[in-house]
């Protein structure tokens, strides 16, 4: 041991060390843990949804490699993010030796997370697209409130009834904007929507007759049976 080092300064150095492993290690779990909470639900969803109402789908082993290699994917996404994140505002707070954290060091956390793994890294393009998406419009709700909460919103008090009118302004707004793109757009820019909203929204929005199409799959003998089992359950 140098004469410049102590055992205080070695057991806090140790201390240190062991929370950066604990915070990398709880990261990593939780990540990985996250992506099967997330995509195995999705998983099943995707392989029933053909067979319960007569579509095409992909052999079943296929299907089960693909929906693991995504889940291990989604995972690992999510998993490097929370690393970066935390251990950048954790770094932050002790650059500064803050017990908590400033609005700045997680701002900048995530900022950082966010550059390195869903934008300078290119692998899993697709399906960080997918996690944007979800992401995205989460945070363009929790903005909306937040705009209104802080009085930044004009004609929107911030306010129960504020908040109902400011959001129902952009609802509105949201669904008028959707129904063009889809209509005006998709045709032009075809990707420029994700494909499955496309597919969905030809399947409920073009015109069809309405004496065909009652049994061209199984929808009709599933509305049979959610009525009744409305009724005697």
């Amino acid at each position: 041991m140098s004469t410049s080092e102590t055992p205080v300064d070695n057991a806090t150095l140790n201390g240190q060390n062991a929370d950066i492993a604990n915070t990398i290690g709880v990261a990593i779990r939780q990540g990985i843990f996250f992506g099967i909470e997330t995509r195995i639900p999705y998983a099943i969803t995707s392989i029933l949804r053909p067979l319960l109402f007569n579509k095409p789908s992909r052999p079943i082993k296929d299907q089960l490699k693909f929906f693991s290699d995504q889940t291990i994917a989604h995972g690992w996404i999510i998993a490097r993010i929370c690393v970066i994140f935390k251990l950048t505002e954790q770094a932050l707070m002790r650059f500064q030796n803050k017990k908590k954290p400033e609005q700045w060091h997680t701002f900048l956390a995530g900022t950082l997370a966010g550059y390195l793994i869903m934008y300078k890294d290119s692998s899993y393009a697709q399906m960080k697209k997918q996690i944007n998406m979800a992401i995205g419009i989460r945070t363009l709700y929790a903005l909306m409130a937040y705009f209104v909460r802080n009085n930044q919103v004009p004609m929107v008090e911030p306010t129960a009834e504020g908040y109902k009118f400011g959001t129902g302004v952009a609802t509105t707004l949201m669904w008028g904007v959707v129904m063009w793109h889809w209509r005006h757009e998709t045709a032009v820019a075809p990707g420029e929507m994700n494909r499955a909203q496309v597919r969905q929204m030809d399947f409920i929005y073009n015109d069809a007759e309405f004496m065909s199409g009652w049994t061209n799959g199984s929808h009709l003998y599933w509305l049979v049976a959610l009525l009744a089992a409305q009724k005697l359950i």
